[in-house]
């Protein structure tokens, strides 16, 4: 069973760098990255700001989407 103190570094090292993993899904880090923004045909649906270590997910060979993200705030 995996201690949690290196599934913390894990999470850590992963926030950081792009990574391929195991099941090809892509993980792209932006570090960079302070707003986040889903827009639809409606406009705005969701709008987070003063985020930290945004990541999104390629899965299901490409057909799949998903964005990672901390927020200082709610």
């Amino acid at each position: 069973m995996w201690s949690m103190s290196f599934v913390l570094l894990r999470i850590y090292l992963t926030m950081s760098e792009n990574l391929l993993m195991p099941n090809g899904d892509f993980l792209y880090s932006y570090p960079q990255v302070t707003r986040v923004e889903v827009v639809t045909n409606n406009g705005r649906e969701l709008v987070r700001y003063e985020c930290s270590n945004v990541q999104v997910s390629l899965q299901d060979d490409g057909q799949t989407i998903k964005v990672f993200l901390f927020s200082t705030i709610d």
